[in-house]
């Protein structure tokens, strides 16, 4: 998708950067999925082939939750890298030395993103999200020392859960007004609406690794020529949204293709795996609502930093539509 953000570099850039690989270059191609960053894919006359990810430059204006934010991608996969399957980090560069943006290179996955393969049946997708459901539960074994954002510490510091979300959700807010954004809702009926349920943050006390972002854009599979026997993971991509929160964050994006109730499979595959077992009831159930809420509440915000003539229109009227119907929700509860 055309964005603001997504500004290019010439090959003679990219080249530069790849000398880092000590392999010659054969080819370089853009990649044209994902939002935020440029990416580029390089293979190399080995064989070999690597995906470069560029950040925006400083200048370009962009969310507050999204300074460094790839900082945050790095070392959420690092971190990660042995618990479950992630591109490799081959080479990382945040000194803006020898170009004024971070950057990074790591593997390139040889599956599809997931949405390629659409429509996906119920028994592939059950297949590969029961999958899905035993990495989160690895992911969720990393504990952070505070609740929020990496890298804004000066703002979640010292924070109990229910304070960070608010803060997490005043930062957008903010964002919002300084591009003049038009949300679906009010200010005042939108914090209404997430107050009422506030409370049920209060009972989370450790801040584990949150992904936040995993739609079936960022996760790559292989096998789907035999989906229903055949399909698996083979990498989860785009840690960029990941922050430190509670498991329940990484059922905003499951619950965007399965219903958690009628479902029930999804929860008893990650409970089978994980260190603390979700028990989906009232206050876990708001959770995950108040959390589409955020994700919707920054897709509104951010339509207006990243458009370019339109491109983000679609984006801004599905995310409006959403936040107008969690609002409804809420204040249904």
């Amino acid at each position: 998708m055309n964005s603001i953000t997504k500004r290019p570099i010439d090959e003679a850039a990219i080249r530069n950067l790849a000398e880092v690989l000590q392999e010659p270059v054969d080819t370089i191609s853009n990649l044209d999925d994902g939002f935020y960053n440029a990416s580029y894919s390089i293979n190399c006359s080995s064989g070999s082939r690597y995906v470069l990810k560029v950040a925006p430059p400083e200048d370009v204006e962009i969310l507050t939750y999204e300074k460094n934010i790839m900082r945050t991608e790095v070392a959420f996969m690092e971190a990660v890298a042995e618990a479950i399957p992630v591109p490799a980090v081959i080479h990382k560069d945040f000194s803006r030395s020898v170009i004024n943006r971070d950057w990074y290179l790591m593997d390139f996955l040889d599956g599809r993103p997931l949405n390629s393969h659409e429509p996906v049946s119920r028994t592939a997708r059950r297949r590969i999200y029961t999958a899905l459901a035993a990495h989160y539960a690895a992911m969720h074994r990393i504990e952070g020392t505070h609740f929020g954002y990496p890298g804004h510490e000066d703002r979640f510091t010292g924070l109990d859960y229910p304070r960070a979300f608010m803060t997490m959700i005043d930062m957008v807010l903010e964002d919002g007004k300084r591009k003049n954004a038009r949300l679906p809702v009010s200010e005042p009926e939108l914090r209404s609406a997430i107050n009422r349920h506030l409370h049920s943050f209060s009972t989370v006390k450790s801040p584990v690794m949150v992904h936040f972002d995993l739609w079936d854009g960022n996760l790559f599979v292989n096998g789907m020529k035999e989906p229903e026997s055949g399909a698996g993971i083979c990498g989860i991509v785009d840690f960029e949204r990941g922050f430190w929160g509670d498991p329940c964050a990484d059922l905003c994006h499951v619950s965007l293709y399965l219903d958690l109730n009628a479902d029930g499979w999804f929860l008893d595959a990650y409970n089978a795996h994980a260190e603390h077992p979700i028990r989906y009831e009232k206050d876990e159930k708001a959770r995950t609502i108040l959390y589409r809420t955020y994700l919707f509440l920054i897709m509104v915000v951010e339509s207006y930093y990243r458009d370019v003539d339109g491109s983000f229109n679609g984006q801004l009227e599905w995310a409006g539509n959403e936040l107008c119907s969690l609002v409804e929700q809420l204040n249904g509860m």
